[in-house]
């Protein structure tokens, strides 16, 4: 049981850390961009500790994060469709 518990929680931080990263890369480069682009590889070098420095792992968490990111887009149409 209590490993069922620590894979959910390391699941929950790794989803986490994927919507961050998906925040910043949707974000518009401004001023910040270098303090952008530093969060950016913190949070990859996070997902890569917790998921384990493996090529699945990491083509896993960026499909994540371009699910999320397109998820996103589509939102934004619906949003201006329901406007019409």
């Amino acid at each position: 049981m209590a490993v069922t518990a620590a894979k959910s929680v390391m699941a929950f931080r790794v989803l986490t850390m994927a919507v961050d990263l998906c925040r910043l890369t949707t974000r518009t480069m401004n001023v910040n961009a270098g303090h952008e682009r530093t969060s950016k590889a913190r949070i990859i070098h996070q997902i890569q500790l917790i998921r384990g420095t493996t090529h699945y792992s990491l083509l896993y968490t960026l499909r994540k994060i371009r699910h999320l990111r397109s998820s996103k887009e589509e939102s934004k149409c619906i949003a201006y469709k329901g406007i019409d």
